[in-house]
């Protein structure tokens, strides 16, 4: 009975494999597709890179409503006072300065690891890899660059897994070109600025436009950099496409939350 019972449940798992196996391949032709495949690629990184604009608005707007209450709370102990000033004005509008850019940083990161955990950054890979091809990398830089957008640390550090050397330089090289989180603040503050009292999409499509500008000079980089570097032996970009897999939420949000708690520290 026993043994009967572990062949059902075998051949229940082999089935549920099956299925999604199938699911599989019946998505990739629409991801992979040469045409289609580039279209949803644009159109998920300029979902990924608006929502951090938008999505976060209301957030920053509690964070900036807390500092300035904190601030005009302090403020209020001795009016007038050196000392309350510098806690004020100096210690908590500085705090709140920065911390009021943290709801971005965390949907930023948000965004890029639930790319990874559904198995679709490895799809926009082997898309990006023939147009990659034309500036002397292969779709193995994608990932480092993609991190990039959050931080240039690990993403250089990432460039040890890209096997050709030359590839390896090029990557390392257009790396810092790319918009990491240390300049969304700025980007966000002149946004900001410059799209006051209109709607948040606008400000998060022009967000999107220089997250792609971003990529664009890092390309025209690499071409320039590709034309220096002796040829060396030509790579062949080989990579396993996972499953599509259910992201699992709880897992992503204290991945994000780490990160995030590592740009304010």
């Amino acid at each position: 009975l026993a043994k009967r019972v572990l062949n059902q449940k075998s051949n229940q798992g082999h089935d549920k494999l099956h299925e999604v196996v199938k699911a599989t391949q019946s998505l990739d032709r629409f991801f992979l597709h040469p045409i289609f495949g580039l279209l949803l690629f644009v159109l998920i990184m300029t979902a990924l890179f608006t929502s951090i604009f938008w999505l976060a608005a209301p957030l920053m707007d509690v964070v900036d409503g807390f500092f300035g209450e904190l601030n005009a709370f302090v403020g209020s102990w001795a009016p007038g006072a050196l000392w309350t000033d510098f806690l004020a004005n100096g210690v908590v509008s500085s705090f709140g300065a920065v911390l009021v850019f943290v709801p971005q940083i965390f949907i930023l990161f948000l965004g890029i690891g639930i790319l990874e955990s559904t198995g679709y950054l490895a799809r926009a890979a082997t898309l990006i890899d023939r147009p990659f091809s034309m500036v002397g990398m292969s779709g193995r830089s994608f990932v480092p660059v993609l991190s990039g957008f959050a931080c240039a640390v690990p993403a250089m550090i990432a460039t040890r897994n890209i096997s050709s050397a030359r590839d390896r330089w090029i990557t390392t090289f257009i790396i810092p070109l790319m918009t990491c989180s240390a300049r969304l603040p700025v980007y966000a503050l002149l946004l900001a600025f410059v799209f006051k009292d209109q709607p948040a999409w606008k400000a998060g499509l022009a967000l999107t436009a220089l997250y792609f500008a971003a990529g664009f000079v890092g390309a025209v980089a690499a071409a320039i950099v590709n034309r220096f570097l002796p040829e060396g032996q030509n790579s062949f970009f080989m990579m396993e496409l996972p499953l599509y897999r259910r992201p699992r939420m709880q897992v992503l949000l204290r991945q994000a939350l780490t990160r995030t708690m590592s740009y304010v520290k």
